[in-house]
């Protein structure tokens, strides 16, 4: 199985959406969002209001569907899961840690912590056993038998917790959990999220506090529903990483006030500011005993950009210099552009591919198959892979979701001199089929013989199940 625990691709939301565009257009809560959580990341999110903090969050734990895109957990498309999948999912893998504890009133905490372990239909003298385990744990014992409004804000919150992880989750995701937590119950959380994540829980935490999100490995920066700006801590000392965090803030606020127009690509800089003046930070390790940690920003590593180590195929639309394509599609998906001289292609808003046609070694030619939820019925759609190797060793993955003009590609590519390693013979295809319907109809009789003979990472809709 990939260490890849979640993975979205591509993804939207749209809330009450407009299906015929009667209001002139959808606005959309998520946009274009690419996001993997690997084991073992803790990944803090922040964002202003609205800019779809907990939308993420929503759709990362399958609470809530994307409108588009595809978003995968443990290696399985979940457009394709059933209810009971899901529900397996959630209760096996999957702990949630709410901003208002959610701990039902009317049972003990006792009865709180146990609920997961009850609808997984533990053995009673085990359900015992682990309760009892994790509220050692978290120093909560003395109130299993309390009601939860028989406790502070700390302590339900420390019972939400021990939900949340009883049932040892790989993946933990925390909705805004100190927002009703003092200072020093909010670093006491921390302190046990981090201990949590170093035994090999992966976190997913949503916080408005930029010093809560100094306690991530990485952190992510979320404006108008777009993921705008990524730092990955790697060696860089908490408070190097917080003064990073807030440099990126406070950035942030500053546009939004004097000019609202101002694009963030122009002010967001791969290079830390050396300007940033030394700061003292008091932190409180698990001891609960107070640090002060000197800032100095010479030893900063901290990469603003997430230079990943595998290549994410990013779902696109191909538009060719000079020739008519589908206004509706490429509304629809991120553009892929062959310009007349160079390839372009905008990851984000301080991430994009610019190369010229010599600088590519070469293009890999395959094909996906997707389960795709349509009306009247679902069915499998089939679109091409492209792998674009760059002379430099570098690889860009993309599937290409043109049909009706694909052949231009192909046409692209031979006009350029690059060589083509097409092993499945899926240009032929293309130009003997012209007819998108002809072709698809081809395809679905054929295209598992066509996987199963050439080894295709496929159907791309068929994974394993994760359980």
């Amino acid at each position: 199985m990939s260490n890849i625990l979640i993975a979205a691709n591509n993804i939207c939301k749209v809330y009450d959406q407009d299906i015929l565009l009667k209001r002139g257009a959808n606005f959309y809560a998520l946009q274009n969002i690419d996001f993997n959580l690997y084991e073992g990341d803790f990944i803090s999110v922040m964002g202003p209001s609205g800019s779809g903090k907990s939308t993420l969050l929503n759709c990362l734990s399958t609470l809530d569907n994307v409108t588009s895109g595809v978003l995968k957990v443990l290696g399985k498309e979940v457009s394709q899961m059933s209810d009971n999948e899901l529900s397996l999912y959630r209760n096996k893998y999957l702990g949630f840690i709410f901003q208002n504890h959610n701990l039902v009133s009317s049972l003990s905490i006792f009865d709180n912590i146990a609920t997961p372990l009850i609808l997984n239909e533990e053995a009673p003298d085990q359900i015992i056993d682990k309760v009892n385990e994790i509220a050692k744990k978290l120093n909560i014992q003395k109130l299993l038998y309390k009601k939860p409004n028989e406790c502070s804000g700390g302590e339900r919150q420390r019972a939400a917790i021990a939900r949340a992880i009883v049932s040892k989750p790989k993946i933990l995701v925390c909705d805004e959990p100190t927002g009703n937590l003092d200072t020093v119950n909010s670093h006491e959380l921390l302190g046990m999220l981090t201990k949590l994540n170093q035994e090999g829980t992966s976190i997913i935490l949503v916080t408005h506090d930029s010093m809560i999100a100094s306690y991530a490995k990485k952190f992510i920066y979320l404006r108008d529903g777009k993921i705008i700006n990524e730092i990955n801590r790697n060696n860089a000392s908490q408070v190097d990483f917080f003064n990073e965090i807030v440099k990126i803030t406070t950035q942030d606020s500053l546009l939004k006030l004097f000019n609202d127009t101002t694009d963030s690509k122009n002010v967001f800089s791969n290079n830390i500011d050396s300007s940033v003046t030394n700061s003292e930070v008091v932190i409180e390790n698990e001891d609960n005993n107070k640090v002060s940690e000197t800032s100095n920003n010479e030893s900063m590593e901290v990469n603003v950009i997430n230079k990943e180590t595998k290549p994410v195929r990013r779902i696109v639309y191909a538009i060719f210099a000079g020739l008519e394509y589908d206004e509706s599609s490429s509304k629809r998906y991120r553009i892929l552009h062959f310009e007349e001289d160079t390839i372009d292609f905008q990851f984000s808003n301080i991430e994009k591919l610019h190369v010229t046609y010599p600088e590519v070694e070469k293009a890999i030619i395959s094909m996906c198959s997707r389960y795709v939820p349509s009306f009247p019925m679902p069915e499998n759609r089939f679109y091409l892979d492209l792998d674009l190797v760059l002379k430099d060793g570098k690889t860009y993955k993309f599937e290409v979701n043109n049909q009706r003009n694909a052949t231009s590609l192909f046409d692209v590519l031979h006009q350029h001199n690059i060589k083509v390693e097409d092993p499945c013979g899926f240009e032929e295809l293309y130009r003997s089929k012209g007819d998108y319907l002809v072709r698809h109809r081809w395809l679905l009789y054929n295209f598992r013989k066509i996987a199963k003979q050439y080894h295709l990472d496929n159907p791309r809709g068929e994974s394993k199940s994760f359980y």
